[in-house]
C-alpha cells in the first residue's frame, strides 16, 4: 500500500524487528525469550533500525531473559511505554451485550473515517499522513474484524482485529469510542460483537493489550479477558543514536 515506508520483518535471535516507517508500529518484539541474546544480535537489531533512520524500540516481558536488560541501560534505552497483554479463552461463556449502541461490520467505504476515529482517539494531535497510512493498513488486512457502533445515527465508535490463518488465535485492537459516547457500554458491546465472530470462526483464544489499570482494561476483563502479563518497550536516546550514527 505505501512503499514509502520500506515495510519490513527480520527474524533476529527469538523475536522479530518489525518496521513500517515513523510510527509506532514499528518494534522489536519477542527477542530473548528463549535464550539469551547476544551483543552481536542486538547490533543487528539497532543497525536494522538505524538503516532506516528510526530509533531502535525494544518490548521488554517478564518472560524476557533477564541479561537483555542490563545491556540496554548500558546503551542508553529507557522505558517509554507500559502496556498490559491480556487473553481471553473462548469457550460458550457469553456476558450480557450491552444494547446501547448498534453494531455492524465495516466495508471498504468506511476505510476513512474509521481510520479518522482511530487517530483521533489514539493521539493527543493529528498523527500525520503516515501513521494514518499504517492504520489504513490494519483496516485493509485479510481476515479483519472491523466494527462501526453508532448511537442515535451518528458514529459512536470503532473497533479492529484479526481472524488467524490457523483459526486458534484472535487478535483485538484499535477499540476508539469518541468522547460523547463514552461510559455507556459501547467499548464493551464492540469487544464481545468481535469475540463472537471469533468463537464462531474456531478460534480457541483472544489476545489484546491496553493500558494498565484503564478503564478499557477494566471493561476487557469483564468481558472475559484475563491480565497475562505487562510488557515495558525501551527506546534508544536521542544522544545515542546520534553517536552511533556519527561512528
Amino acid at each position: 500500500m505505501d512503499p514509502g515506508a520500506r515495510a519490513a520483518v527480520s527474524p533476529i535471535n527469538s523475536g522479530v524487528t518489525i518496521s513500517v516507517g515513523s510510527s509506532p508500529f514499528s518494534f522489536a518484539v519477542g527477542l530473548a525469550m528463549d535464550a539469551p541474546i547476544a551483543l552481536a544480535e542486538l547490533d543487528e537489531v539497532e543497525d536494522f533500525f538505524r538503516s532506516r533512520a528510526l530509533p531502535p524500540r525494544i518490548d521488554v516481558c517478564p518472560y524476557t531473559d533477564p541479561g537483555l536488560l542490563p545491556m540496554l541501560q548500558e546503551r542508553g534505552y529507557s522505558p517509554s511505554e507500559v502496556t498490559s497483554v491480556l487473553a481471553a479463552t473462548l469457550d460458550g461463556t457469553k456476558p450480557p451485550m450491552p444494547s446501547c449502541a448498534n453494531l455492524r461490520w465495516a466495508e471498504g467505504a468506511d476505510c476513512d473515517f474509521w481510520v479518522d476515529v482511530v487517530a483521533r482517539c489514539f493521539f493527543h494531535s493529528e498523527p500525520g499522513s503516515q501513521v494514518r497510512s499504517r492504520i489504513t493498513a490494519l483496516f485493509q488486512v485479510p481476515d479483519s474484524m472491523n466494527v462501526i457502533a453508532t448511537i442515535g445515527g451518528e458514529i459512536a465508535g470503532v473497533s479492529g482485529g484479526m481472524l488467524p490463518e490457523d483459526g486458534a488465535v484472535a487478535v483485538l485492537f484499535g477499540s476508539s469510542v469518541l468522547p460523547p459516547f463514552r461510559n455507556c457500554g459501547t467499548h464493551t458491546a464492540m469487544v464481545l460483537f468481535r469475540l463472537d465472530r471469533a468463537r464462531r470462526a474456531g478460534c480457541t483464544l483472544a489476545v489484546t493489550s491496553a493500558t494498565p489499570g484503564s478503564v478499557s482494561e477494566r471493561n476487557l476483563i469483564h468481558c472475559g479477558f484475563v491480565p497475562c502479563y505487562e510488557k515495558i518497550t525501551y527506546v534508544a536516546s536521542n544522544r545515542l543514536r546520534a553517536i552511533s550514527s556519527a561512528g
